[in-house]
């Protein structure tokens, strides 16, 4: 033991100890850097899975859907069999509801627009709140939040009021699906894997409130 110290025991235990929160600090450190990699490669995959998308809603629209568009326009204008109009009314409709299922956005001026067709589909209240342009694929992830919110009040309180409000905010968007039926089951998280998984690659987060 030295004058004035701490027995060299204890100046061993202390060593130690240090070490251990170095060794522990540098570890956390590690754990939030790959985590910061895992969320920027999803965040990657999640675009270029949107890029994609949009890209093959391009090519339906140019391609076959314009066809069925060509088809049915003659079809009227040479007094074609009601059935054979109807026909072809019924595959353009199909398939501009694939379309639409692949890029929400499609067809669409802003997310704005795509969410208030898709609460009058749904019977659902729409708020906007929101100033600036939204980037693409923020825009379809919103879109795919509320519908995915919308089907599961639809699904479990097809009666209750319900609706989407989205606001800008400075750092962030926020958006909001409610209805006023009983209340999330216990199995309502597992409803919104899918929800959560594609917000969280754009380094958001999902809350489900009871209220």
């Amino acid at each position: 033991m030295t004058r004035g110290g701490l027995p060299s025991a204890h100046r061993e235990v202390v060593q130690q100890g240090l070490e251990l929160a170095a060794t522990n600090m540098i570890g956390r450190e590690l754990v939030r850097q790959r985590l910061r990699e895992v969320r920027a490669i999803r965040g990657r995959l999640v675009r270029a899975e949107d890029d994609a998308r949009s890209d093959l809603v391009t090519e339906l629209n140019r391609g076959p859907l314009a066809s069925l568009q060509d088809l049915r326009h003659f079809l009227t204008a040479n007094a074609a069999p009601p059935s054979l109009v109807s026909l072809a009314e019924r595959n353009e409709g199909e398939l501009a509801a694939f379309a639409v299922g692949l890029d929400p956005l499609a067809g669409h001026q802003s997310v704005g627009d795509a969410l208030r067709l898709l609460g009058q589909q749904m019977h659902a209240e729409v708020t906007l709140d929101s100033a600036g342009e939204v980037d693409n694929t923020i825009a379809r992830v919103l879109w795919f939040a509320a519908a995915e919110g919308l089907s599961n009040a639809v699904k479990h309180a097809p009666d209750a009021r319900r609706g989407i409000s989205l606001a800008g905010l400075p750092d962030r968007f926020e958006l909001v699906v409610f209805d006023e039926g009983p209340g999330p089951g216990p199995l309502a998280e597992n409803g919104l894997l899918g929800v959560r998984d594609r917000v969280a690659a754009l380094s958001g987060t999902v809350a489900v409130h009871d209220t």
